[in-house]
């Protein structure tokens, strides 16, 4: 059932104090997210059929067929990048597109399409900074599950933000990297995950071949879907690039297995 202006509002002022208590006690409290690691099963079955849907419709679909077509690749750019591969850029850009709309649609949830407008009365001022909040002022999600944003000062939401990207064990691991660029501190980490899911070198090694634009075959698409999961996984733990990669398996002898 939609609210009434009225209720609106007095759900907003309830909203704005909470998280106006919250600020006071520990701004990180504005800014949780849940790791991403908690729905990597979910999101490993979303990329396997991405990538046997983009095979299906390289193949089978008329239109992306013409498509494909009409939007040759100059040699010797098309040696490069196979139909399948294209066509699973075209998916993933679809894929954003449709994200972002349906991101949207959640926002408008509760609100409507005027959330900027209904903020701004009840937060005269920003919670973290304490400044008058103008014009400029940004729409910040505090978590992302639905709940409405709240409306912070610029200075005040890039302080958020930036607390958050720097203390995330992730963010620290990728500093370790860069100071490390061997990565030998990395070795059992990888080992553990390429035992725990089963990966081999040889999958890291043609995940990141076929990244960086190589000829590669994967025999399988359900290889290629491991394969490429093993290597982001990689890449989520070190913030390495496919090519750092493949230097670092080159400098532990591993691009040989």
């Amino acid at each position: 059932m939609p609210l009434s202006p009225a209720e609106k509002k007095e759900l907003l002022k309830t909203y704005i104090e909470f998280y106006e208590e919250q600020a006071k006690e520990d701004i990180s409290r504005l800014n949780k997210k849940i790791p991403r690691e908690v729905f990597e099963q979910t999101l490993d079955q979303i990329g396997t059929i991405l990538l046997q849907h983009s095979a299906e419709l390289s193949e089978n679909n008329d239109d992306v067929k013409k498509f494909l077509k009409e939007t040759p690749l100059p040699s010797p750019l098309d040696e490069y990048l196979p139909r399948d591969f294209r066509v699973f850029c075209l998916l993933l850009n679809a894929l954003k597109q449709w994200l972002s709309a349906e991101q949207a649609a959640t926002d408008r949830y509760l609100l409507g399409g005027t959330a900027r407008k209904q903020l701004r009365p009840t937060s005269g001022h920003c919670m973290v900074t304490g400044e008058k909040i103008d014009e400029h002022g940004e729409l910040h999600h505090p978590v992302r599950d639905g709940r409405p944003p709240i409306y912070l000062s610029k200075q005040g939401h890039d302080q958020v933000e930036h607390l958050i990207s720097t203390t995330e064990p992730e963010m620290n691991s990728i500093a370790d990297t860069n100071a490390n660029a061997n990565g030998e501190q990395f070795l059992a980490e990888i080992m553990t995950i390429k035992k725990k899911y089963h990966h081999s070198w040889a999958q890291l090694r043609k995940a990141c071949d076929f990244s960086v634009g190589k000829p590669v075959d994967f025999t399988t698409p359900q290889v290629k879907a491991t394969s490429l999961t093993f290597a982001r996984r990689v890449k989520d733990l070190t913030g390495w690039s496919p090519a750092e990669i493949l230097d670092w398996m080159h400098e532990n002898g591993l691009d040989l297995k």
